[in-house]
């Protein structure tokens, strides 16, 4: 018996690496992530439910340390305080692993119920209130599969991770030698999905077509460690940079998150700032807060402050003052509290942060391009409802702004890249992503890196000619539907289950 438990441990030990090295920095999901699951449907052969959600957790915990190995450079953070979140998010894979259990692998609606199940688990997790953590889902390990990846404009993120789960199913049912017919209607969707994503880009217009030239800032400038640099001269040499000039025929131009703390203290350096969109006539977008999250010692605000803004400022040629954008989704636990009245947090795990400023709605903003501009900052990328809100506002190109100075020398960029593709496709509209500590990208309204970030120097421009989209794609005007029609079809599954059980 106990023979048998070790091989289901290390059979789901290796499905948790494989799922692992579908994602950055190792990046093998266009082929790995189709395959992944497989040892995991080994294990889970012949397991009651119990040892199912157990063999299942145990993957979701060890995928899940992976992904958040990324946030051990940040100063005072503990291995043990990420195995909490780590072990919580772990219940989703387990929970899937248990509805599967004991279940007729060979039956013909098999992996079209394990794939429904999985977009339904990935949506919950996805919006658990300040416990969502929409990262890490299979379709994020897909966006260099430029076929594939224009499904995400038709049902969105969910279909990618449908697609993949189905793939790994309809795999382990053929090496079971299930019947021909019942693999090819498993494959159909697939193969319809790679159809249609070469359909789209055969023919598709080039992303300079009728564009804007636009131009983002990658810095390097490390949070932390023997390489970081004080926040007072980080600002200086940002702002001298952008002084020695923007690039030619610019109309666009996006610095990072928390590239300027502060400003309003320094009515100089606004002046500065107003004078660069002037001077350009262009739009300048800065990343601007009045603290940096993590960092305790450098807090720039008043003690007496409850809480600080956070967000982006926006610079248009001859306008008084910059309009401001404040963020709709904050970072639980590093910018507010979650539950704060209601759940004493222990101070050796959870340390109380400086809370950022509220926004309840996404907004838009004209310019002076022509076009409006939809900002996300930080993590409100992996948000697809945010993103999708803000091109059904109007906005004609999506602005990305983001700080990975944090997580010096890790993937965490790359992973947070892969979700400004997924958004670019599902809204159909051009991404700008300007990163500290990059890569810094220009993605098209398909997903395709179109220009980024090549040397790791302290601050490059990166630049390209991008056209402004005003069109709706499906996933815009249906949003979730396709997760609403797959828990329609568990639960119809579950119900005649029971039916005939009784």
């Amino acid at each position: 018996m106990w023979l048998r438990s070790l091989r289901a441990a290390l059979l789901a030990a290796i499905a948790a690496g494989l799922l692992a090295a579908s994602f950055q920095p190792l990046n093998l999901g266009p082929v790995l992530a189709w395959v992944a699951l497989l040892p995991l449907l080994g294990a889970l052969q012949g397991q009651r439910p119990p040892m199912a959600f157990a063999l299942g957790w145990m993957v979701g915990l060890l995928l899940n340390l992976s992904l958040f190995a990324a946030l051990l450079p940040i100063p005072h953070l503990h291995l043990y305080q990420l195995l909490l979140p780590c072990a919580c998010f772990a219940c989703y894979p387990a929970t899937w692993c248990a509805l599967m259990a004991r279940r007729d692998a060979s039956a013909a609606w098999w992996p079209w119920l394990g794939a429904a199940l999985w977009v339904v688990l990935d949506y919950a997790k996805a919006h658990a209130g300040f416990l969502a953590f929409p990262v890490g889902s299979l379709a994020q390990t897909q966006v260099d599969d430029p076929w594939l990846l224009q499904s995400a404009g038709v049902f969105g993120e969910a279909a990618l991770s449908f697609l993949v789960v189905l793939g790994n199913l309809v795999a382990w049912q053929a090496l079971r030698r299930a019947p021909a017919r019942q693999i090819a209607l498993g494959l159909l969707p697939i193969a319809v999905a790679f159809a249609f994503g070469a359909n789209s880009l055969h023919g598709a217009p080039s992303a300079s077509a009728g564009g804007l030239r636009v131009a983002v800032l990658q810095s390097n400038f490390s949070a932390f460690g023997p390489d970081h640099v004080p926040t007072a001269e980080r600002m200086a040499r940002t702002l001298a940079f952008l002084r020695r000039g923007t690039p030619a025929g610019a109309r666009l131009v996006l610095l990072p998150e928390s590239s300027f703390i502060n400003p309003s203290a320094d009515p100089g350096l606004l002046v500065s700032l107003q004078a660069q969109a002037d001077e350009g006539n262009l739009t300048l977008v800065a990343g601007v807060a009045q603290a940096l999250k993590f960092d305790r010692a450098s807090v720039v605000v008043a003690r007496a402050e409850r809480s600080v803004r956070a967000g982006a400022w926006i610079f248009d040629p001859g306008q008084p003052q910059p309009r401001r954008y404040d963020k709709v989704h904050r970072l639980p636990f590093a910018e507010y509290l979650p539950m704060a009245g209601w759940v004493a947090w222990p101070a050796w795990l959870v340390s109380p942060p400086l809370e950022v400023v509220e926004t309840r709605q996404a907004r838009v903003y004209p310019s002076s391009l022509g076009t409006p501009l939809g900002i996300m900052v930080c993590w409100e990328s992996v948000f697809a409802g945010h993103a999708r809100q803000l091109a059904r506002d109007g906005a004609g190109m999506l602005l990305q702004l983001s700080n990975e100075g944090w997580f010096s020398g890790t993937a965490a960029g790359r992973k947070h890249n892969a979700t400004v593709r997924l958004r670019a496709v599902e809204t159909g509209r051009p991404v700008l992503a300007s990163v500290n500590a990059g890569p810094a990208i220009i993605v098209d309204r398909f997903g395709r890196v179109v220009a980024q970030a090549t040397s790791p120097g302290a601050l490059e421009w990166v630049t390209a000619v991008v056209a402004p989209a005003t069109g709706m794609t499906i996933y815009m005007q249906i949003g979730d539907l396709f997760v609403a029609v797959c828990a329609l079809l568990s639960l119809i599954a579950f119900a005649l289950e029971l039916r005939r059980a009784s």
